[in-house]
């Protein structure tokens, strides 16, 4: 990781409506291009630069390291509802979206959002289709309502598949192989180590 003095930073809010990483990196643009504007007119107007060493950021820095949105992004049905609800807002526009399986079928969940944070469902339910409206599925989870906006099995859509009655579930395996797979990103491209899932 780049252990460099810091030149300029800005810290900023992002607004509430920012859930999907596609929303982040598009609040995030516009706010990077405000960062460039007055950076290059403080340049421009001759005001130096006040350097702040790295090792005075370092105590509260958090590191993250990288997900596979195809590998890590399988849904723990036995969490709550809203945890499921932002774990899927994460894995959400441009990527592939939050899985699990449906019959057998991985599907890939968008659109997902926390309806109602008060049912307190049995966490038997959790992963049961309990309502169909049109295009939209609604989902029992622990402590709430999701509602499914989008289902992907492969490149089909599999929207249809989510009747009533009908229950997403993803198996401990894939639950496991997600928690344990560790991508890495090097000049070859990309690879990664797993739990040795079949």
């Amino acid at each position: 990781l780049d252990r460099g003095p810091i030149l300029r930073s800005a810290h900023f809010d992002l607004p509430e409506n920012v859930r999907t990483p596609q929303d982040y990196f598009e609040a995030n643009h516009t706010k990077g291009l405000e960062f460039l504007d007055d950076a290059i007119g403080d340049m421009v107007d001759g005001v130096p630069f006040e350097p702040q060493d790295y090792a005075a950021l370092n105590g509260e820095r958090l590191y993250f390291p990288r997900l596979s949105t195809v590998e890590c992004a399988f849904i723990d049905w036995s969490w709550p509802a809203d945890e499921i609800a932002r774990f899927c807002h994460a894995f959400d526009a441009p990527y592939a979206g939050a899985a699990s399986f449906l019959d057998g079928t991985e599907v890939r969940l968008k659109d997902v959002r926390l309806e109602d944070s008060g049912p307190s469902f049995h966490s038997f339910t959790a992963g049961l289709v309990v309502r169909r409206d049109g295009d939209v599925a609604w989902v029992a989870a622990r402590n709430g309502l999701l509602r499914v906006g989008s289902a992907v099995a492969g490149d089909k859509d599999a929207m249809a598949r989510l009747k009533e009655g009908r229950r997403l579930h993803t198996p401990a395996k894939r639950l496991e192989h997600a928690r344990s797979f560790r991508p890495r990103l090097g000049a070859e491209g990309f690879s990664g180590k797993d739990s040795g899932l079949e």
